[in-house]
Order: structure tokens, then C-alpha cells, then sequence
């Protein structure tokens, strides 16, 4: 407002300035008339102060002239603000109302400056870039203190009054006391401690970290070391005593925060890693994670404790972690992995290979306000080792293709056969696992040669399984998961990983039988040499006759007739790996698993005396199994004598069991014909060998044959109904065991043809003719009423067998046509 007002006055002067120019110029003749009436005074050198007036130039008096009118206004408007406030308003409408004020003022200072004998000469330049008048200290602070006691309010006076103030105060400003409020006040009257303040800066660190870009990245390894320094301090200096145990803890949780920040954005940044090695990062954070973790958990430990020393112990973890996952994508050669795994040494021998093993277990077991919370942070810890390890693999796959392969990209032929080859061990990664003579990493073992890496990660997650069982089931679920998509390395020794799962199980989780199963069929039968190897093997490969088998008896203790779901689902499991497994597995599942199990189940049905379904299913399941298995020769010989078949065949009485018991017997007597006709050679084998399968064969053979016949010699005309009966469900065994036995006999004659002439110079075999006749009549009779299906079997069987020895005879009574002429009519 001030300065449109110059402008105003300005515009003024300018549209008299004819005026004025016509008036200097009859001034200047008035002074040459004035001053050629005076020669005699100048001749002596008398000059006044008035001739040195009239020399001055039109521009210098025009100046002057300005700065006495902004002088005379500025006198005239604070007057107007000291007397009142409204009366400033109405003197600013008759300032701006009356054009004539100024124009008198000009004329005033005219006369005064005329009337004075001396006058002062200005020099223009020093007033030429003035845009405002300077007052001195004591003015403006009359000025100010005068209109606090007038009681006007600065914030709500006029524009005027404030535009005046910042021109009379342009370089001054007003004291602190006049910008603050309340609340500032009361921040500043509050007293700031020693963890406040330090809190505050870890928050401050933080904050500015985060909201660095890019280019700022250069203050991550600055607040790294801050953060290491900070941690190590806090958990081992003295200097700690000063804090209370919970504001410690706080101390340390955000810290470590900060840490693990900085670390972040230390990698994302392409900070030379061996700045980070040279500043002790893993030492540090290894030993105070050993220190964390050794420590015993107070009683007196608040939730609130607990949740802090959680989120340290969690935080220094994945900063440990990640900084050895970063690391190790960074080693792309043989060279370069020997860096990463002397580093990795130092993580995987600490405390004795259990150190990730106590921080899970110490981050379940720390009280916390959230349970949850602590089974995420557990389960994100078991995600990154398996991560760590998948990792090592794929390295692993990459430097051995790399050595075997002079292809510059191998993109094409790594893809091939990853996930075959990728178990295999490689000696860049250590010793293998199974030469220490104790299948823990140890400190002692690992200063001789260090061992594979991939295998003392697996053993970690080993370990920790048998810890599950006082975990969360989802936790439980998760572990396995894990160590299923993970693997392990061929070096691993299976019997350590079959007794802990073996362990979790017993334990009972039924949600986690069948990701146990999985992981065992995985690893121990896939990767450790279960399963027979069909592709190229390695040199640890080759070397795993350093430890048997024996270990699988460790079944047998798990399967317990009264959990019925574990029962089915490891039988199911072991019936499936079976058949692909080696024959030294084979041999150990027969004699260490199955057998020792029938014997176990056998004895149990026989003392219950209950029809329990449970064992009759792991009865019929050994049963099978054995059946399978004995088609060795060498295994077959070795269930004769530790006579097996007798053992099996007192199961017969049994209806349950009579299909199951024939079938083995089926493979032994073809077992036995096969070794006779191996040892025709050796005449001394062939005679003593004996034939216990094929004499127990027929004399169950005649047993039921006669049983058969008497029962249908006597079976009544008129086709009366007896199935409800007692003698009903006689006969419906009796078939029951005819037809088990003719059916194992058939299967041995379409098998052998040296059973055939066995079996036409047997005298059964001229009742098996009789049967068959009895059974045609009896069917086309219809004298079972309904009951035919059972005698159909039989038929089956006998007719089957009948035609088969009756081919290589030389008997004409017995030639097919005359059987088929006998059982037409």
C-alpha cells in the first residue's frame, strides 16, 4: 500500500515538472544577476553557502526534495498511530482524499531550505538504491513498546500497521520469546534422559535412512558401523548399567532395526563387499547372537522384555543371513566360493553347529505379548536356511558344469538334469559329512577340514526336528516343507535323519505324517542311496558302504497298532519305496522291517485273540511285502531258515489270511523248483536239497481236496438253504480254502512245467478230477441255492489245473478232450 502511494506522489511531480523547470530556470538568471553585482566579494574568495546552493544540478535538489517529503510523511503517520487507531484510518482517507497536502509540504521544505544561511551538500549516489528509511534501535523499540501498551494486537491489526511495521523493522527481528506458544513452551520446560536422547537418535538414524534416495546411499555404511558400535556397547560395556533392563532391551531392539536397515541398503547400494567383511560385520553379530542365546530366560522376564530381546535376536539373525546370501551370489568361481565359505565356517561352527538350532528355539520360547508373532519370525529363520541352501546347491551345480563343460553359456545343458544331479556332493564345498566319525558339526572336527556346507545346514534343520514336538503344528509342518524342497547332499548320513524324523513322529502329529513320509522318500531313499541309481553317481556316491542299512529297524518301534493313521500311512509309504530300492535295501526292509513286524503283529493277534483290525492289517501287509521280496534266492533261503513259512502257514486257520498265505506259498514252491533247477549241476545240492513249500503245497492240496469232496457227497438234493447256519458258514471256509489252495496250485503249474508231471503222478491228482466232476454236477444242479459263486472258484482253479498237467501226458483217460467231455457231462 506504502509503495503504491510513491508511485502516486510521483506521478505528481512529474506532471509539474514544466512548472518546475520554468521556475529553475528564472532562478538561475536571478543568481547570474545576483552574483555580477557581487565580482568584488568573489574576486577576494568570499563564497557563501547560498552561491554553492545555486551550482547544485536540477536531479541533486529533486532528490532532496523526495527524501524531506518521505521524512515528513513518516513523522505524520506515526504520529496517526500512536494517538489512535481509527483516527489512523480516517487520516489515511483524508491523506488519500486531499491532493493538495502534498504539494504543500514540497513548498514548505522550499522556504525552510531557502531561510537557512549554511546548507549541507549530498552526494546522489550514496541515496540511490535506498528504498526505505533507517531508524535507529531506540525508535523502533519505542515504537514497539508503545503499541503493546496501547494494547493493540499485532497478529489482528491492520495491514497498514504491519506493513509499517516491516518497513520500520527491516532489519531487525523480534526476540524468541515473541514466536513461541504453549506447547513449545512446554517441550522446552520438560527435561530430555539419557535413553530418551539416545532413542531419539537410533529414530533419527532410522528415519534419515529411510528417506534417503539413491544417490544419498553413501550414509548406509556410516549408520552400519554407528549401529554395530551402538550394539556391541550396549551388550557388553559397562556403559549399559546406566539404563534400566526394559530400556535396554529397547535400546538394543532398535539398534538392531537400524542394523538390519543399513545392511539393506548397504547391498542395494554396490557397496564393495570387503568393506563390510573389513569392518567385522559376522563376528559381531555372531557373537552377540551367541550371547543373546546362551544367556538362561529369567522367570522375572516381562512379555514386554521378551518381545525386545525377540526382535533383536530375529533382526541380528536376518542381517546374518542375508548378508551370507548376498555373498554367495557374488562368488561366482571356485577362487572366490573358498572366500565365501571361510566366512561361512564361522556361522556354521558357532556354539558347536547349534547356534541357528538355540536361536529358533529361544524365539519360541521368549515371552511375547503375540504367540503368532513368534512362529512367523521361527518360520521366516527355517525359510532363509532352506533358501541358503537351495542357493548352494545351484552354485554347486554351476562350478561343476563349469569345470566338466567348455561351453562358455551353460544355460542349456544345467537346465537338463538339475534336479537329478543336484544332490550329488562336490568337493569345493567341503569334506563330506559322513567321514567324521560323529555325525554333528563340531569346532574340533571342522579345524582339521571343513565339512559340506550343504550338509551341516541339513544337519541344523535335523536337529531342530527332533526340538518339534514342544512347537506349533504349523511350525512342525512348515520345517518339513522346507527340508523336503531344500534336499540335502549325498554325503548326509540317512540313519541320523530316519531316527529323528522317527523321533517326531512318535510324538504324534497326525496333520504331519504324510510331509514326513514325503521328506523321507525324498531325501533318504532319492538322495542318500536308497533308490537304485540308474545315472551317473559321484565319488561319495560310490563311497557309501561305509554304513549299512541297519538303521530301518528303527520302523518297526513306530508302527503301534493303536495309532491306526500312522500305521497305514508308513506301511503305505514303505510298500510304495520298495519296489525302486536297491537290493541291499530290499534285504534290510525284508529282515529289519517286515518280518521282525509280522512276527510282532503275529503274536499280538494271536494273544488278543480279537479280530483287531489294525494288526490283521499289518499282518496282511507283511504278508504281501514278503511275498514280493522273496524272489531273490538269496533272501528266499534266508526266510527258510529262520523258518518263516511254517510261521506264515499257522496263520491259515484264519479266514482273514488264507488268500495272502497261498500266494506266498505259490512263490516259494516256484522259489524252490528255480533252485533245484540252478543246482542241477551239483549233484550233491540237488539231492539233499529239500522242498518244504512244495510238500506243505500238497498236503494242503489232498487236505482240502478230501474235505471238499465229502462236503459235497453229502450236500442235500433239494437245494435247502443252510448259508444262515453253522453249516453253512463250514462249507463257505471250506471252499473258501479249496479254492486259495487250487489257485496257488495252478500258478505253480503255469509257472514250472516240472510241477506239471510232479502233480500227474500225485494221486491227488486223480481226486482233482472227481472235484471237478462233483462241483459241475452240484452247479448245474443247483444244489447250493444262490451259493454258486464259491464253487465257481473252485471250478476254476481245479479245471485250470487239470487241463494244464493233462497236456504233456501220456495217459489217454487223461487228455483234454476226455477232462472237457467229463465236466460237459
Amino acid at each position: 500500500m506504502l509503495h503504491k502511494k510513491r508511485r502516486r506522489r510521483r506521478r505528481k511531480i512529474n506532471t509539474g515538472k514544466k512548472q518546475r523547470e520554468d521556475e529553475r530556470e528564472r532562478k538561475k538568471e536571478r543568481h547570474k544577476h545576483y552574483n555580477g553585482s557581487n565580482n568584488s566579494v568573489q574576486e577576494r574568495g568570499l563564497i557563501t553557502k547560498e552561491s554553492e546552493i545555486t551550482d547544485e544540478s536540477p536531479l541533486r535538489r529533486r532528490r532532496k526534495r523526495r527524501s524531506n517529503n518521505n521524512i515528513n510523511y513518516y513523522r505524520m503517520a506515526n504520529k496517526s498511530v500512536i494517538d489512535n487507531h481509527q483516527q489512523h484510518d480516517q487520516s489515511k482517507q483524508s491523506f488519500s482524499e486531499n491532493p493538495s497536502s502534498e504539494s504543500e509540504l514540497l513548498s514548505d521544505a522550499i522556504d525552510h531550505n531557502r531561510s537557512l544561511t549554511f546548507r549541507i551538500r549530498f552526494n546522489p549516489i550514496d541515496f540511490e538504491y535506498f528504498t526505505s528509511v533507517v531508524h535507529s534501535e531506540d525508535e523502533r523499540l519505542k515504537v514497539w513498546q508503545f503499541s503493546k501498551f496501547c494494547g493493540y494486537d499485532r497478529s489482528n491489526c491492520g495491514y497498514e500497521f504491519v506493513e509499517m511495521s516491516r518497513n520500520l523493522n527491516s532489519t531487525w527481528k523480534s526476540a524468541w520469546e515473541d514466536t513461541i506458544d504453549e506447547r513449545m513452551k512446554a517441550v522446552m520446560d520438560c527435561n530430555v534422559s539419557q535413553f530418551e536422547l539416545s532413542l531419539l537418535l537410533i529414530q533419527l538414524l532410522l528415519a534419515l535412512q529411510e528417506h534417503a534416495t539413491s544417490r544419498e546411499s553413501n550414509i548406509a555404511m556410516p549408520v552400519l558401523k554407528v549401529a554395530l558400535d551402538t550394539l556391541w556397547t550396549l551388550q557388553f560395556s559397562n556403559e549399559s548399567i546406566a539404563f534400566s533392563v526394559l530400556e535396554c532391551a529397547t535400546l538394543k531392539a532398535a539398534t538392531a532395526r537400524l542394523m538390519l536397515s543399513g545392511l539393506e541398503r548397504v547391498l542395494q547400494a554396490d557397496e564393495p563387499i570387503t568393506v563390510i567383511i573389513h569392518n567385522g560385520l559376522l563376528p559381531m553379530t555372531l557373537r552377540l547372537l551367541e550371547d543373546a542365546c546362551t544367556k538362561p530366560i529369567a522367570n522375572s522376564m516381562t512379555k514386554e522384555e521378551g518381545s525386545l530381546l525377540q526382535e533383536l535376536i530375529f533382526a541380528t539373525t536376518h542381517a546374518v543371513i542375508t548378508f551370507l546370501y548376498f555373498l554367495l551370489h557374488q562368488r561366482g568361481s571356485a577362487e572366490k566360493f573358498k572366500d565365501f565359505r571361510e566366512l561361512f565356517q564361522l556361522f556354521i561352527e558357532s556354539q558347536e553347529g547349534k547356534l541357528v538350532e538355540r536361536i529358533i528355539l529361544v524365539l519360541i520360547e521368549l515371552p511375547n505379548n503375540d504367540s503368532n508373532k513368534s512362529i512367523d519370525r521361527a518360520s521366516k529363520v527355517i525359510d532363509m536356511i532352506g533358501a541358503l541352501i537351495c542357493t548352494l546347491k545351484r552354485m554347486k551345480q554351476d562350478l561343476s558344469q563349469a569345470n566338466h563343460c567348455r561351453r562358455h553359456k551353460h544355460k542349456t545343458c544345467i537346465g537338463q538334469d538339475e534336479a537329478t544331479y543336484s544332490h550329488h556332493h562336490l568337493d569345493i564345498l567341503g569334506s563330506p559329512y559322513f567321514s567324521e566319525p560323529a555325525h554333528l558339526v563340531t569346532a574340533r572336527a571342522s579345524l582339521s577340514k571343513p565339512v559340506c556346507s550343504i550338509s551341516s545346514l541339513f544337519s541344523t534343520l535335523t536337529s531342530l526336528l527332533k526340538e518339534t514336538p514342544t512347537f506349533n503344528s504349523e511350525l512342525q509342518i512348515r520345517l518339513i516343507k522346507v527340508m523336503t524342497t531344500a534336499g540335502t547332499c549325498c554325503c548326509f548320513p540317512p540313519k541320523y535323519l530316519l531316527a529323528s524324523i522317527i523321533t517326531f513322529l512318535k510324538k504324534g502329529n497326525g496333520r504331519a505324517y504324510c510331509f514326513a513320509t514325503a521328506l523321507i522318500e525324498r531325501t533318504i531313499f532319492k538322495e542318500l542311496g536308497g533308490y537304485s541309481r540308474t545315472h551317473e553317481t559321484c565319488n561319495s556316491c560310490s563311497a557309501l558302504n561305509i554304513y549299512s542299512w541297519d538303521f530301518l529297524d528303527f520302523y518297526v518301534e513306530l508302527l503301534n497298532p493303536e495309532d491306526k493313521k500312522l500305521c497305514h500311512i508308513i506301511i503305505r509309504h514303505l510298500l510304495k519305496v520298495v519296489p525302486n530300492s536297491t537290493a541291499a535295501v530290499k534285504q534290510e526292509l525284508l529282515f529289519r522291517v517286515f518280518y521282525p513286524l509280522f512276527i510282532k503283529a503275529k503274536a499280538s493277534f494271536e494273544r488278543t485273540n480279537t479280530e483287531f483290525m489294525t494288526i490283521k492289517f499289518l499282518i496282511q501287509s507283511c504278508l504281501s511285502a514278503i511275498t514280493s521280496l522273496i524272489v531273490n534266492p538269496i533272501m528266499f533261503q534266508k526266510f527258510i531258515e529262520l523258518d518263516g513259512l511254517d510261521k506264515v502257514l499257522n496263520l491259515l486257520p484264519n479266514q482273514a489270511f488264507v488268500k495272502s498265505v497261498y500266494a506266498l506259498l505259490e512263490i516259494s514252491v516256484i522259489m524252490e523248483i528255480k533252485g533245484i533247477e540252478f543246482n542241477e549241476g551239483n549233484k550233491e545240492k540237488s539231492t539233499n536239497s529239500k522242498r518244504p513249500a512244495a510238500t506243505a503245497l500238497f498236503h494242503f492240496l489232498e487236505q482240502e481236496t478230501i474235505a471238499l469232496l465229502s462236503i459235497l457227497r453229502y450236500l442235500p438234493d433239494n437245494g435247502e438253504n443252510c448259508q444262515g447256519n453253522e453249516e453253512g458258514l463250514k462249507q463257505r471256509a471250506a471252499f473258501h480254502q479249496a479254492s486259495g489252495v487250487w489257485r496257488a496250485t495252478a500258478g505253480v503249474l503255469l509257472c514250472s512245467p516240472k510241477f506239471r508231471t510232479e502233480l500227474k503222478n500225485n494221486p491227488i491228482f486223480d481226486n482233482s478230477i472227481n472235484l471237478a466232476e462233483s462241483l459241475a454236477i452240484a452247479i448245474a444242479t443247483d444244489r447250493f441255492n444262490g451259493g454258486n459263486k464259491f464253487a465257481l472258484r473252485v471250478m476254476e482253479a481245479v479245471v485250470t489245473c487239470c487241463l494244464v498237467a493233462s497236456i504233456s501226458s501220456k495217459r489217454k483217460n487223461l487228455s483234454p478232450i476226455n477232462i472237457m467231455s467229463i465236466i460237459a457231462i
